[in-house]
Formats: C-alpha cells, structure tokens, sequence
C-alpha cells in the first residue's frame, strides 16, 4: 500500500514518522487474513484532520448491495482489532473465520479494498470502496462470485452500526410476503405474520402463477428471533407448515431500515434457495 509523508516534518522528527509509516501490520493468526495500513500517514496537500487510521474501521457495518441485474442483498462487515473477523451477504454466503480468506488494506485517505473466499467451493468476494469524512459510512463497488459460479457486479452502501442496540426486535414484527426461490429457478410466494415476540401468528405458500395454496402456517409454526443485533442477523430459524413440511434458514439478515429479511434456506419438500421477504 502506497504511504505519504507530511510535507512539514523535519529532522529526527520525518525519520521516525517515516520509519513508523513503514512498519507492515502483522497478518492476523488462526483466521487466514492479513490487513494493511497506514491510516497515520496524511495524503498529499491534506492535513492532519482528513487523515484515516485502521482503528476508523473498527465495529460493525451493514448495509446492502445493490447488483446491476439482480436483487438487492443485505450485506454486513465485522472488524475486530484491525482484522476483518466476517462478513455475510443475504444470497447464501457466509464468510467466518472457520471456513475463509479474508483480506482488506485501508488507506489513510479512507479507501478500502477487501476480498473474502471461502475456503472450498465457490463463493468469493471482492470491493472497493470510500469511508466518508464522518466515518460513519462506506461506499463503493463490488465483484461477486456465488456457490452457483455465478458472477455479480455493482455498487454498495454500508453504514456503521451502532452496536448491540442496533436492531431490536419490534423491527421483526408484522406482515412479511416475498418469494421464495430454489436453485431451479422455481418460485414460491411465502407469506408470513409475525408477532411482538417473533413467534408466526399466520402464514401462506402460494403457487405464484396460479395462486394455488401450497402451505398453511398456524400460530406458533416457529420463532423469528436476532442472533446478533448488531448486524441484523437470525440464525436457524425454523417452521412448520400444518402438514408438517419444514422451512429452515440457515440464516437471515434484515436491513437497516428494516424493509427486507433475506437469506438461505431449505424446504424439506421443495429443496434449498433463497427467501426474499418485504414489507406488503
């Protein structure tokens, strides 16, 4: 990563910020990642005051990605002491410290560019993006390859979490209808009420051409509940139709502005796909 001196150092004083910009950062152990730095370092013609640090990532960052010809996606950032620890997006991929690479540098004009790969199979990531002076929010691009093989481009906005009360559970209450889709390409309209609790009050599966009714769900068919309500995240959430069919999610993420609940998921009739859930 390119460093910049300030032009007003001198003497022993430009020596040691010199000899300080150019200490690398350790690559982080046991998670396969490796950051870069340099964030104490002002660009060229700025000052002191516009200059970013490592520590400027640190937290939590959700947001969305926006595909040039596909539907949006949740999406969140996890950085921990300078090492970014996961990232998740609601098409399906899920990168831990148990089963990735993941890889960013940082610059000290607030430009990051990360990459994450799962270790076996496909599903990689990589973006490039602009922190804002309020280093509150993050920008920028991103290049996708999911467990399909199929590649996706386009923009992305992230904003940083406020932490644990980020999310909160009222946000999960009410109607949710969206479509449910498998790897085939077929779809399913999945309707769903939810109560202040979590637990579905009522629920439908439609035939979305026919309108057929495929499903039933009564009162207590399963529970929605937060994982982690710093990034909107839901694990393993599972319901139970009357007839005794299953829908489990290996995980959901809800927007910040709580209007879309996506993520993976299995039918035990119909297969693996993908739930998209919005506000009717």
């Amino acid at each position: 990563m390119k460093q910049h001196t300030p032009r007003s150092l001198s003497g022993l004083a430009r020596g040691l910020a010199l000899l300080l910009a150019l200490l690398p950062l350790a690559a982080c152990s046991g998670s396969s990642s490796s950051v870069g730095g340099g964030g104490t370092v002002p660009p060229p013609g700025g000052d002191a005051g516009s200059t970013f640090a490592i520590q400027d990532l640190e937290g939590d960052w959700v947001g969305q990605l926006t595909p040039d010809a596909a539907n949006v996606r949740n999406f969140y950032l996890r950085f921990q002491n300078a090492t970014l620890v996961s990232a998740a997006e609601s098409g399906g991929l899920d990168w831990t410290a148990l089963d990735s690479d993941r890889d960013f540098q940082f610059t000290a004009d607030g430009r990051l560019a990360a990459t994450m790969a799962l270790q076996l199979g496909s599903g990689s990531m990589s973006l490039s993006g602009q922190m804002d002076e309020s280093r509150a929010v993050l920008t920028g691009t991103f290049r996708l390859t999911d467990a399909d093989g199929q590649r996706i481009s386009g923009s992305f906005s992230l904003v940083r979490s406020s932490g644990p009360d980020m999310y909160v559970q009222a946000q999960l209450e009410g109607p949710w209808d969206g479509l449910g889709r498998n790897g085939l390409g077929k779809f399913r309209f999945l309707s769903l009420v939810l109560d202040a609790d979590g637990l579905v009050s009522s629920g439908t599966m439609l035939h979305p051409e026919t309108e057929v009714l495929i499903r039933t769900y009564s009162a207590a068919a399963g529970a929605f509940s937060f994982s982690d309500t710093a990034v909107g995240r839901l694990d393993d959430v599972v319901i139970t139709a009357d007839s005794g069919e299953t829908i489990t999610f290996d995980f959901l993420l809800l927007d910040p502005d709580a209007t879309l609940l996506a993520g993976p998921g299995v039918e035990s009739a119909l297969g693996a796909g993908i739930a998209e859930l919005v506000r009717p």
